[in-house]
């Protein structure tokens, strides 16, 4: 009876760990194998992208989520995109919302020419349109990153006056300028201030935030550490209040070709 116990329990284990890695396709695929959907989700909802949201809900709180990532176009290179802004200002539920990618990982890279791959049907091209489309994106996946921690960030809204209010704001951050309370923060709780911000005013919603990885020739993010947070602030936007965003990240599930990449 005890066997048959300890057997069955290392079954269902089994089976929980089979469930667990049948969404990591970027174990099971080659990168140059992600459909568009993979893409997307390594965008958007994967240990290297998270979601943070406000509602206008009973206490009006941040939300951190990784699901529902829905209404915030992004461009396959991470560059500037527009917000869809979904619904009006009618709407009973009022959200905004951030899209926070680390850039500087290996498989958010891969993710974004991938996605431009899909889009100008690489699979299909000849052999000389497929170098020219290689050469143009090889210095980007190439990059090291040795020097700094990239973030890049997409927020959307539920309803035009809601993102004509949260883009004013970010976007009215002066050029050279570090906005107050943005940090990169490790499981030490050190508070490491981003070397570089930029929220372009062309129109699109996005901004691109660099950290450094090291300090005294000691990495900030240290080789045992299995978690860092990214703390936003987030200002206050029509009714909802401004509050300090902290998304969290999981270096443990960050492995890829058995290395980390962040």
């Amino acid at each position: 009876m005890v066997r048959r116990y300890s057997a069955g329990v290392i079954l269902v284990l089994a089976l929980a760990v089979m469930v667990v890695r049948a969404d990591d396709f970027w174990v099971k695929k080659e990168w140059k194998q992600w459909s568009k959907d993979d893409c997307a989700k390594m965008l958007k909802d994967s240990p290297w992208s998270r979601k943070w949201a406000q509602t206008s809900s009973n206490a009006s709180v941040g939300l951190p989520s990784s699901r529902n990532n829905t209404g915030t176009g992004i461009d396959p290179l991470g560059q500037a995109s527009t917000g869809s802004a979904n619904g009006s200002a009618g709407d009973a539920r009022e959200e905004v919302f951030y899209i926070v990618e680390i850039a500087s990982s290996l498989p958010v890279r891969q993710a974004m020419v991938r996605m431009q791959q899909i889009q100008q049907n690489y699979d299909k091209l000849d052999a000389d349109k497929k170098k020219k489309f290689d050469d143009a994106t090889a210095a980007f996946l190439a990059r090291t990153y040795d020097d700094v921690i990239a973030f890049h960030i997409t927020y959307d809204a539920s309803n035009q006056n809601l993102l004509r209010a949260l883009a004013t704001y970010w976007q009215s951050v002066p050029e050279e300028s570090i906005p107050t309370d943005l940090y990169m923060i490790n499981e030490h709780g050190d508070r490491i201030e981003p070397v570089h911000f930029s929220s372009p005013r062309n129109g699109g919603n996005t901004m691109d935030i660099l950290f450094p990885r090291m300090k005294n020739n000691e990495p900030l993010i240290k080789p045992t550490d299995k978690n860092l947070s990214l703390q936003l602030p987030h200002p206050a936007v029509v009714d909802l209040p401004a509050q300090r965003a902290l998304i969290g990240f999981r270096l443990d599930k960050m492995t890829i070709n058995g290395k980390v990449s962040f």
